[in-house]
């Protein structure tokens, strides 16, 4: 992820639900969507993959203070859209599920549960992932220059 473009570094504190940010780890710089979940405020890690089951990891409680945040950075579809989860129910870990309301992101927890976020506000959603159309590869997207730039694209685990 070599991003250039126009950014501001804030406090991960300061951000709502819905933004993302690039997040300084141990083992690099990882893309995130700032969520919300039962009021509480945690990341959905966008550019690593569980290992154990291929899901987009959701972490709470960060030990992170300044962020570089994506101005007017959004999700789109890569390519097609999986018609065959319309017809045999499953779910693909770390697709992203269209629906009529909004795109939406699946991540799972330390504990290891399940929980879907709408793709532009970050907030939870109560929707069943089961059956709905998915783009198995989608990007990360930023206005730039009268166009867009990529800033991640997701490849099916």
């Amino acid at each position: 992820m070599a991003h250039r473009g126009p950014d501001l570094t804030s406090l991960l504190g300061g951000l709502g639900p819905g933004a993302f940010c690039l997040l300084d780890g141990p083992n690099g710089t990882d893309l995130a969507l700032v969520v919300s979940r039962e009021g509480r405020r945690e990341v959905l890690v966008l550019n690593r993959r569980r290992k154990a089951d291929g899901d987009l990891p959701l972490l709470s409680n960060l030990a992170v203070d300044a962020v570089v945040v994506l101005l007017a950075a959004f999700v789109a579809p890569s390519g097609a859209v999986d018609p065959a989860a319309s017809v045999s129910p499953r779910r693909v870990p770390g697709a992203l599920y269209l629906t009529a309301a909004g795109n939406y992101l699946c991540g799972r927890d330390e504990f290891g549960r399940l929980a879907t976020f709408d793709a532009a506000s970050g907030l939870h959603g109560a929707i069943n992932a089961e059956g709905l159309p998915q783009a198995v590869r989608w990007r990360v997207m930023v206005p730039q220059a009268g166009g867009v730039v990529t800033v991640y694209e997701a490849e099916p685990a």
